[in-house]
């Protein structure tokens, strides 16, 4: 009899840790294919505010015309400058930076409108992204802490659910 108390006892431990393997897998699963999604989200954004800041940048430039302007190119990869890598953010801050002056010393400059579209495009892209982050970081945050509750801390390494970093806008750098 106590045999089978017994038997019946790891057969009943054996089908809960299976159930909860499911249950934990099928639920933290779509929380992990969320936080990759909002990631690339945010990568197809910053690509886009690369590629306004670039474009800012050749309509200044045209109104320097005579002047010779220091030209920075904002690349898809992080620059090497002074052997430290830079964030994208930080060169389409400097980029904007320059924008900025730009439109200060050629008042012509802030009436283009192709300049204005682009600034008010710039504009909502800041705003959109913002969102993306706080997106990205709330599932994030459900992601970590369903990692971290029991029964699924007993099962997220064996599936290979690493725990995510939230995000912070200054320090992005593509995933590439």
């Amino acid at each position: 009899m106590e045999a089978f108390i017994i038997v019946a006892l790891m057969i009943g431990i054996g089908w809960w840790l299976l159930a909860s393997a499911i249950r934990v897998y099928n639920s933290i699963n779509p929380l992990r294919h969320g936080t990759d999604e909002a990631e690339a989200n945010i990568e197809v954004s910053m690509q886009k505010r690369i590629n306004l800041a670039n474009n800012l940048l050749d309509v200044a430039e045209r109104y320097a015309g005579h002047e010779k302007m220091i030209h920075l190119r904002i690349a898809d990869q992080m620059s090497n400058i002074g052997g430290r890598r830079e964030p994208v953010y930080v060169q389409t801050k400097n980029a904007m930076t320059i924008v900025a002056a730009m439109a200060a010393r050629y008042p012509a400059l802030k009436a283009d409108q192709t300049y204005t579209r682009l600034m008010d495009d710039y504009s909502r892209l800041e705003s959109d992204l913002q969102v993306k982050y706080e997106q990205y970081n709330s599932n994030a945050r459900s992601y970590n802490a369903l990692r971290a509750s029991f029964p699924a801390i007993l099962f997220v390494d064996l599936f290979g659910f690493k725990p995510v970093k939230y995000l912070d806008p200054s320090m992005w750098h593509p995933r590439r």
